[in-house]
């Protein structure tokens, strides 16, 4: 995941691609204007290489932007209770829902899910809104909308990352 960050940025952070070099992971970041310009900024970066003792992690690299649902190749549900099973329908351009089943508040923590646009061009996905349940097995719920740098829908891949 890759956010700007600033006073007074405007500037948008992606990753445009990673791959490991040994033991190293290198992560070509592109960053923009509002309007796509490409701009030098501050950027964070958050890796994330498994669960916390007594919570869940989750995550999906979506590689099927226009596909009407698809269960994306790089993706997990790990943590308390095992594993469980990634889904992503698209149910307009850029307007998709992630399904994490297995998924679940244990212990009453709470979580959240971070989002973020990937690959060339400028692209923009957030989270529209979640739902998530308290009982093992069940199933996260979370709305993502990706839009163009005029800010129109578009289907965009992205990553998303739920962290309790």
């Amino acid at each position: 995941m890759v956010s700007a960050y600033g006073t007074g940025s405007t500037s948008d952070c992606i990753p445009a691609s990673w791959t490991t070099v040994g033991e190293d992971l290198d992560i070509e970041v592109r960053c923009v204007t509002p309007t796509g310009e490409p701009e030098d900024s501050r950027f964070t970066i958050l890796v994330v290489d498994g669960a916390r003792a007594g919570a869940n992690l989750a995550f999906a690299t979506t590689d099927q932007p226009a596909a009407a649902a698809h269960a994306p190749v790089n993706a997990a549900v790990k943590g308390v209770g095992g594993g469980g099973s990634v889904n992503v329908t698209r149910s307009g351009t850029g307007v998709y829902e992630v399904s994490f089943t297995g998924f679940y508040r244990p212990a009453g923590l709470s979580e959240t899910y971070l989002i973020t646009a990937t690959g060339p061009g400028f692209h923009r996905c957030q989270n529209t809104g979640w739902g998530s349940t308290s009982t093992p097995g069940g199933v996260a719920e979370i709305g993502v909308s990706c839009t163009n740098a005029t800010g129109a829908a578009a289907d965009t891949p992205f990553v998303i990352i739920g962290l309790q």
